[in-house]
C-alpha cells in the first residue's frame, strides 16, 4: 500500500494502479480534496513504468455519492456572508481550477482506466467516470444525474461525454428527470459494458487491467489517442488520416517486430521492456 492520501486509498498490484475512494461512511462521497489526490494518484501512475492500467473502485458498499453538502453548505454559507458573493466565487473557481481541468481532462491522456463501480454512483460520482475508457458495474450500482434536483447543472464535462456515450436524447432524459436508474439500464444505454455480481467486480476489473498492461505500451497509448479522438472530437477524415500514421509508426516499432518474431517463434512476447521508451 502506497501511503500519503487521506481521502482515497492507493496500491499497485502486478502492475495495475488501484485507487480506491475512501469515505465509506459517507458513500465516498466526494470533496475537492479527493478530487486532488485522485488527480495526483492518476499522474503518478502514468509515470510509473510498473503500471500498466489503472481501476478506480469505492471502499465499502457506495462508489460515490456525489458532492459532499456539507461542502456545499460551506459554500453557500460563505456566499451569504461575503459582500461581494461573485468575487469570492472567482477566487474559489480559481483556486480549483488547475485541478478540476485535470480531472477531467487527465483521464482522457492517461494509461486506460477501468471504473468498477460497487454501488451509488450520484452526481460526481457518474460524471467523474465518463471519460474513463470502460465502466463495470456491480448489481448493486445504481446510477443518477443528480444535479437539477439539487438546483444545479451538469459539470466536469459531462454533458459533453454523456450525450456521445448513450445518444443525446437519452442523456436529456437522465438530466433533466435527475432519477435514479439500476445497472441493468446502465447496460442497455451503452453507460456501462458489463454488470457483474459483486463479488466478480473486482477481481473482473484487475484482470482486465493486467491484460491491457502485457499490449505493447506504444500501440497502446496510441491506439487510446486514437479512440479518445475517434469518439469525441474528429470527424472520419481527421480520424482515418491519423490512423495511417499511427499505423505506420507502429509497423515500424520494435514493439511490433517483437509481436511478429514471438509469434514466429511461438513463443510469448515480451513487451515490458518497452514501456519506459514508449512514453
Amino acid at each position: 500500500m502506497i501511503m500519503g492520501y487521506e481521502q482515497i486509498l492507493y496500491e499497485i498490484k502486478d502492475g495495475v494502479a488501484v485507487i480506491t475512494l475512501n469515505r465509506p461512511e459517507v458513500l465516498n462521497a466526494f470533496t475537492p480534496q479527493m478530487g486532488r489526490e485522485i488527480v495526483d494518484a492518476l499522474e503518478n501512475s502514468n509515470k510509473n513504468d510498473e503500471v500498466g492500467a489503472i481501476v478506480v473502485t469505492g471502499a465499502g458498499r457506495g462508489f460515490c455519492s456525489g458532492a459532499d453538502l456539507r461542502w456545499f453548505g460551506q459554500i453557500t454559507e460563505e456566499l451569504q456572508r461575503a459582500k461581494d458573493p461573485a468575487a469570492v466565487w472567482r477566487k474559489r473557481r480559481e483556486e480549483e481550477r488547475l485541478w478540476a481541468h485535470k480531472f477531467i481532462k487527465l483521464p482522457l491522456e492517461s494509461k486506460p482506466i477501468i471504473g468498477a463501480i460497487n454501488g451509488p454512483a450520484v452526481g460526481v460520482g457518474l460524471t467523474m467516470t465518463l471519460p474513463w475508457d470502460i465502466r463495470l458495474a456491480s448489481e448493486n450500482a445504481r446510477f443518477s444525474m443528480a444535479f437539477v434536483r439539487l438546483g444545479l447543472v451538469p459539470e466536469a464535462g459531462s454533458t459533453f461525454f454523456l450525450s456521445r456515450l448513450v445518444g443525446f436524447s437519452k442523456a436529456c432524459e437522465l438530466v433533466y428527470s435527475a432519477r435514479f436508474f439500476d445497472a441493468k439500464e446502465a447496460l442497455e444505454i451503452g453507460l456501462v459494458s458489463r454488470v457483474l455480481p459483486p463479488e466478480k467486480l473486482m477481481p473482473t476489473a484487475l484482470e482486465m487491467a493486467r491484460d491491457f498492461g502485457e499490449r505493447p505500451p506504444m500501440a497502446l497509448r496510441l491506439a487510446k489517442e486514437l479512440m479518445v479522438k475517434g469518439a469525441f472530437f474528429h470527424g472520419l477524415e481527421e480520424a482515418t488520416t491519423l490512423e495511417d500514421v499511427y499505423f505506420l509508426l507502429c509497423q515500424a516499432s520494435p514493439e511490433h517486430r517483437e509481436a511478429v518474431l514471438a509469434f514466429l517463434e511461438k513463443r510469448k512476447p515480451d513487451f515490458k521492456k518497452f514501456r519506459e521508451t514508449s512514453k
